[in-house]
């Protein structure tokens, strides 16, 4: 009998959605294998059973789950001072976000909806997968996407198996579990974590230390090898004016952010009226050499 409840060799997709929604409570054990995605060098190892989880990369622990706490050695591996300890989580409020999602876990309801593969190509039949009969469908590649994808899921346990994108342009996309080893005996010990963890408060704490000490490294490099000396830079600034106005016999126009000034000078003297250049925070030299003071 099929997790469906239904002897009938092939089921409607209806009826496939639940089971793909759920956590089977067989066992399973398999050696994860990825084309066109991730590290293709990496080895992964994979041990489910319900809610339980563990996912290990080169035979280290990635992912441990319990049922209730989700232990992630992934999330605190690059961060500094973390020392290999795992962030622990509560599970019912995380997901898994390692290698193979749709492998190792359910996709959420939501995460049906739309059109991000969750519509079937056509019906759903049945043929061996991995030594193993299974359901499978094609879901139909939403837009700007390449597709189908089609998916494999074991008609004895509700796990799904594999999933290839049958795409031409998809660059051989797939990822599946190589010889499953289902209903197995496993032992509570692969889904615990017995040694030290850290909170993602913690883990969020010194994230902001290691991006404050980078800051502080960068702005240190900066002050010894730009600030010690006098920087000196020049420029041509356009001064034309675009506004003019009159006030009190002196004439002051100039572009945006600075004006200039041109007063009256009661001597007697054959010098052209004297020039003042009003610019917030800069020196301006005139061609002649002549400073214009800024005023703020």
């Amino acid at each position: 009998m099929s997790p469906t409840g239904r002897p009938e060799d092939t089921i409607e997709w209806n009826e496939l959605l639940p089971v793909l929604l759920g956590y089977p409570s067989a066992s399973l054990h398999a050696m994860l294998e990825t084309r066109g995605d991730g590290e293709p060098d990496v080895r992964y190892e994979v041990w489910r059973q319900g809610r339980k989880l563990r996912v290990e990369k080169d035979g280290l622990p990635d992912y441990v789950c319990d049922g209730e706490t989700l232990w992630s050695f992934e999330e605190a591996a690059d961060v500094e001072g973390s020392d290999v300890r795992p962030v622990a989580s509560d599970a019912r409020k995380v997901l898994y976000c390692g290698p193979a999602q749709g492998l190792c876990a359910p996709r959420r309801s939501s995460d049906w909806q739309g059109s991000d593969f969750t519509t079937p190509e056509g019906p759903v039949t049945v043929e061996e997968f991995q030594g193993r009969d299974c359901w499978t469908v094609a879901l139909k590649a939403p837009p700007r996407k390449v597709g189908p994808l089609r998916i494999w899921v074991d008609r004895d346990s509700g796990y799904p198996l594999g999933e290839v994108n049958e795409s031409p342009e998809a660059k051989g996309y797939e990822q599946w579990f190589e010889s499953p080893e289902i209903g197995i005996a496993l032992d509570d010990s692969l889904f615990t974590w017995e040694g030290p963890s850290i909170t993602k408060a913690e883990l969020e704490d010194r994230r902001h230390q290691s991006l404050q000490a980078l800051e502080e490294s960068q702005m240190q490099w900066f002050r010894e090898n730009v600030l010690a000396t006098r920087l000196t830079v020049s420029s041509t600034v356009d001064l034309s004016p675009e506004q003019m106005r009159i006030e009190e016999g002196s004439v002051y126009g100039g572009p945006p952010g600075c004006s200039s000034s041109r007063e009256p000078q009661w001597i007697s003297s054959r010098r052209h009226r004297d020039v003042k250049l009003m610019l917030s925070g800069v020196r301006v030299i005139t061609a002649g050499g002549s400073p214009f003071s800024p005023r703020r």
